[in-house]
């Protein structure tokens, strides 16, 4: 996904997300490693928004009824959305049979076309990014995100991964990465992520993430199915010791 640059200041968030992504590079591995050790709380680092999601998320949807949320957000689109407006002409959606006997599905082309119609009248644009697909599929989708989304999907991570005993773990991270030869890992102190080449997939670098994940004592595993694959069926091949790895997260490729 890519990020447009805004012509407006940085807001705070923007600095937040910056470091976040950056401080790993500030650092050297050995100083980054022990502040990742000391780092327990994933409140301190996500902050609110985080804490409230993740608190949403273990309660469930109880006590919400999702139809009136569902009705309430078309109608809301209906009113203040320029194409849902003009399509729909302020007609009401009062059930959810109207719904289905109403609302018709778009795809990729229909919002690429109409892109600034679906920008709402009460949208302020300076809480949202500007972002496109990668256009794997053919054109990139252009949208916007709200700039506080981050710790919202973190949360959201955290609190599936917990599942099967992530609680703010070290997580060794095999995505996308891209190293020079002479770089063979990564360490972002702030999100505990262990981050290796994920294109340098040879058995001379799979003995390499190997090695590091044992000497840094990491337990879950992160990255592309494909990655995850080749790693595991490495893993075998040469008859290593995985009883420490208690569960991978895999990713969208």
């Amino acid at each position: 996904m890519n990020f447009a640059t805004p012509s407006i200041s940085k807001s705070m968030y923007q600095l937040k997300r910056f470091v976040f992504e950056n401080v790993k590079n500030l650092l050297p591995n050995s100083i980054n490693n022990i502040i990742a050790h000391n780092n327990k709380k994933a409140s301190l680092v996500f902050g609110n928004n985080y804490v409230k999601h993740l608190k949403h998320l273990k309660n469930g949807s109880k006590g919400i009824d999702t139809e009136k949320l569902l009705l309430k957000t078309v109608n809301n689109a209906i009113k203040n959305v320029p194409y849902y407006r003009n399509l729909y002409k302020g007609k009401v959606i009062d059930s959810i049979e109207t719904f289905k006997n109403t609302i018709e599905p778009i795809d990729k082309n229909v919002v690429l076309i109409n892109f600034n119609d679906f920008i709402a009248d009460n949208i302020d644009l300076n809480r949202f990014d500007y972002v496109t697909t990668s256009g794997t599929s053919g054109i990139p989708l252009r949208m916007y995100l709200p700039n506080d989304r981050f710790s919202i999907e973190i949360a959201t991570l955290h609190h599936y991964w917990s599942k099967i005993g992530y609680d703010f773990s070290k997580r060794a991270v095999i995505r996308m990465g891209q190293f020079s030869q002479k770089k063979q890992i990564e360490i972002n102190p702030v999100s505990k992520e262990y981050i290796f080449d994920g294109y340098r997939l040879n058995d001379t670098y799979l003995l390499e993430i190997y090695n590091n994940i044992k000497k840094y004592r990491i337990e879950f595993l992160h990255g592309y199915p494909s990655n995850l694959y080749i790693f595991g069926k490495f893993l075998i091949k040469h008859k290593l010791d995985y009883s420490f790895i208690k569960g991978m997260f895999s990713s969208s490729e």
